[in-house]
Parts: C-alpha cells; structure tokens; sequence
C-alpha cells in the first residue's frame, strides 16, 4: 500500500493580518465604555444608598434574637427628632436585649445559669436560689391569682398535644380521649393542687425555693416530668409585658407589640396619642340552629351584627395612650370531628374547658398579665358566666366574647364596639 506523508506546512498557523484602526472608530468606543461605566456606577450607588436609607413612618423590628418569632414589633419612626435609620438601629437593639433577657428568664425548657430561670427552678428543686429580676415579678403576679403555675406537668401535656402532626397523635396526648392521660391527669393533679406536695417560696430579694414532695420528684421519675412550675400558655402575656416594659423604660415607646398569641400592647408616651388598628377574631362557624344561623334573630347592635360571622373584624378602633389588649382563641387542636382541645385547662380538674370561640379584652391600667389572671376563671369553666364575667370586669375594662359566631353578654362591650375612628395610622 502506498503511504503519502502530509505536508507539514498545512498544520503552520496562518500568519496574523494586522488591520489598523482609525481614531474616527476607537473613540466613540471608548466613549460608549465610560458611560456603561458610569451607569453601572450610579446604579450601583443608588442601590446601596437605598439599602441605607430609612424612611419616617411605621415599620416592623426585627430582633437579632433567638426569640424573635414569639412576639412581632411595630415602630412608628421619626419621633423623636433623630434621623429615621439611627433610632432605627437603637430600637432593634433595645427590643433585643428586651426579648433575649425576657425570653430566658421565662424560658422553661433550657436552663440557664446566669440569670437562673424558670427551667433552672425546675432542674434544682428545694433549692434557694436568686432568680432574674423579671422572673421573679412574674412569678409573684402569677401565684397572686392562684395555683396555675402548679399546672406544669399538665401544660407539658397539652404543648405535646398542639405540636401533634395527627388526629391520632393529639388524642395519644388528649384526657378527654385517651385513657393513660387521663390516668395521669388523675393521679398527678391531687399532688399540684396540693401545697404540701408542691409550692414556691418568694423570699425576697429576687430569691426564691421551689419546694417539691417526695412523692412528686418519685412520680417525676416515672413519668419523666420537667416543668412543675410553668406559665403555660399565659407565658406570652408575662413575655409581652416585660418586653413592652423595658421598652418603654429605654424611651422606645412609639409602637405596638403582639404575640402570636393575641397578646399586645401598644407603646404610646401619653394619653393624647392615638392610633387605630384592625383587630380580627377567628370564629368557629355558627352551628345549624343557633341563632347565628337565623337572620332573623336579633342582635344588640349593627356592629355586633358584623361580629356575628366566622370571621369578625372589629375594623379601625381607635386607642389612646398606653393600653393592653388580648385576642384569645381556646383552640390546642381542632379534630376531623369538628370537636377541639382547649388549651384554658382549669385548676379544679385539670381538664380543658372553652366556654367562648374567642375573647378579646382590653384595658388602659393593667398590662396583658393582670388582665388575663383577672379573667382565667372565666375561661377555664364549662359554660360563659356573664355574672361572673360583670364581677370580674370593672370599669377601666371592656370584654368581648363570642360562641359559635353570636356575642355572649359581657361588660364594657360598648367602649371597644362604639369608639369613634381617627384619621390616624391603621395597623
């Protein structure tokens, strides 16, 4: 076979051809590039003197603490005479350092040695100990309005019971439908009612001994109980409060804080600040019958009437000065069933009760705590007691409350229907 060579100059590279360019081509480019340059540039200024840039008017603060999610805070800037993103950057950091102190020392899952906190307590009982400041007001306020601290284990209870993924996981945790809850709701609550079995000393100070019984730390062994003491789910209220406190102490006072939970305070310097607010109530759907159902029935009021539904907005009321305000809902865990788990649990019984759908309450001298031990008794029964509601309500209060879409009586609904809207900042 003949074989032929290829010729080697074939894979050369070709020689490179310079073409010359004219000035009348290169400098318009040169051109072209500075203004791109220059675009990018302003664009890029603009972008980043936006991001420092803070206007004047209401906005949320986040705060860089592991606590953040419980409570949301509004801020109304340009107050105080400083530039809107300064007082921005002092208030993030006192609601901080408000929520991180407040959130530990109430904290009754992780201990905490310096301050010594409410899990700390549980951790060490029959123990003299000095506890955060604010834990400790918090405590006194709580066992003023009775026992429902000792409620512990059965709070423990109930969180396992609302954190459920299922029907059948909720009724594991439910007394009502599981029998081995109920046998240890029966057999723990004799011992929390007790004050020889469980009780807390306040010493003064800030110091204070959590005395547990012998027969408590056994049955804590068996049933691997962690919290004896627990604000349960009144804790959001204490949180709320101690929070706005400080707040309000620091001179941050221009906004409004809320829980998840329907706790809330509004921060405002003086009673001749206003501001108005949309507040919305959940409602279990009116049942077939009721007079809810009826469009006939009649109802005290036209802005009762617009309550009556599942849904209820009590639409751009207007409040003055300093004020705590609850929107409460029972519900733990609604079933497939319709039926729900409450987490108001009673201190007679230690069952769940929820004699309304929904509660809100309001006054402008007591804080979120006060005004929700003012009214446990009267969530925590079988049926809405509008004597005992008249009796627990005085006049600086209004309650309102609602059972299967229609008003129940209660005190002071006038004040919070009727209150005249303000051209002032809906939130």
């Amino acid at each position: 076979m003949k074989r032929e060579a290829r010729d080697i100059r074939d894979r050369m590279p070709k020689p490179v051809r310079r073409i010359p360019l004219s000035d009348t081509v290169s400098r318009p480019r040169l051109i072209f590039a500075l203004i791109a340059l220059a675009v990018a540039a302003g664009a890029f200024y603009l972008g980043f003197s936006g991001l420092l840039h803070t206007d004047p008017g209401w906005t949320v603060i986040e705060a860089e603490s592991r606590y953040n999610s419980l409570l949301s805070f509004s801020y109304l800037l340009g107050q105080t005479g400083a530039s809107p993103r300064t007082e921005q950057k002092t208030v993030t950091a006192i609601y901080t350092l408000a929520l991180d102190q407040a959130g530990l020392a109430l904290d009754a899952r992780q201990v905490s040695e310096d301050p010594r906190n409410l899990a700390w307590l549980n951790a060490h009982p029959n123990t003299e100990t000095e506890v955060a400041p604010l834990l400790y007001r918090a405590l006194e306020q709580s066992l003023s309005a009775g026992r429902w601290l000792f409620l512990g284990p059965l709070y423990e209870l109930s969180d396992s019971l609302s954190a459920s993924a299922s029907d059948a996981e909720a009724a594991q945790m439910d007394p009502r439908r599981n029998a081995d809850s109920d046998a240890f709701r029966r057999e723990v609550l004799p011992l929390l009612q007790s004050e020889d079995h469980l009780s807390l000393s306040l010493l003064g100070d800030n110091r204070v001994c959590l005395h547990v019984s012998p027969a408590c730390l056994a049955l804590g062994e068996e049933y691997e109980i962690t919290r004896w003491i627990d604000f349960g789910w009144q804790r959001d209220a204490f949180l709320t409060d101690s929070v706005a406190d400080a707040l309000s102490a620091a001179g941050a006072d221009h906004g409004l804080l809320a829980s998840a939970s329907g706790c809330i305070r509004c921060l405002l310097p003086d009673a001749s600040a206003s501001f108005a607010m949309n507040l919305q109530t959940a409602l279990a759907e009116p049942r077939e019958g009721s007079p809810a159902s009826d469009s006939s029935a009649p109802l005290q009021s036209a802005a009762q009437t617009a309550l009556a539904v599942p849904q209820a907005q009590i639409s751009q009321l207007t409040y003055h000065g300093p004020l705590a305000l609850l929107s409460l809902s029972p519900t733990a865990w609604r079933y497939a069933d319709g039926l729900l788990a409450s987490r108001w649990l009673s201190l007679s019984d230690g069952l769940d009760y929820a004699p309304a759908d929904a509660v809100v309450a309001a006054s402008r001298q007591e804080g979120c705590a006060a005004l929700l031990l003012r009214f446990l008794p009267l969530l925590t029964r079988d049926v809405w007691d509008s004597a005992l509601a008249d009796s627990l309500c005085p006049s600086s209060c209004a309650l309102l409350a609602w059972k299967d879409g229609i008003p129940l009586p209660a005190p002071g609904a006038a004040s919070l229907l009727d209150s005249p809207v303000a051209e002032t900042p809906v939130l």
